[in-house]
């Protein structure tokens, strides 16, 4: 919420240069309202910085769908080891499969190249 010479109000931030502001009441009587964080409580940080962060102690404030992201961490939290392993994980398991295809293609790249040099010109490469 933000305060000016009327009192508080909410801000739409999705229709960026066009903001439309809403009381606490008007916004209440035409959707529901979600708290998702205080931003004193946060700190922001890159979308690259949340594989270090458990989820619980990330936010994702991107707005307009996600065109523009915006992530923030709790204030003073520690990087999370199980988050961290977990991310890791998956990079190795991304790499292997990287390496099983590059592996598989080398295969079949040298088969049709044999069959180039018996004389077969016919072959799809």
């Amino acid at each position: 919420m933000k305060e000016n010479k009327n009192g508080l109000y909410l801000e739409d931030t999705y229709w960026s240069s066009d903001s439309r502001k809403f009381t606490l009441e008007e916004a209440l009587k035409d959707g529901i309202l979600t708290f998702v964080c205080n931003l004193d409580d946060v700190v922001e940080c890159g979308e690259y910085d949340t594989q270090f962060y458990a989820d619980e102690d990330i936010f994702n404030l991107s707005h307009q769908k996600g065109c523009y992201k915006k992530y923030c961490v709790r204030k003073d939290v520690n990087r999370s080891a199980e988050k961290m392993k977990f991310v890791l994980a998956e990079k190795i398991e991304s790499e292997e499969r990287k390496i099983q295809w590059a592996t598989s293609d080398l295969k079949r790249y040298k088969e049709k190249l044999q069959e180039v040099e018996n004389g077969n010109l016919d072959i799809y490469i």
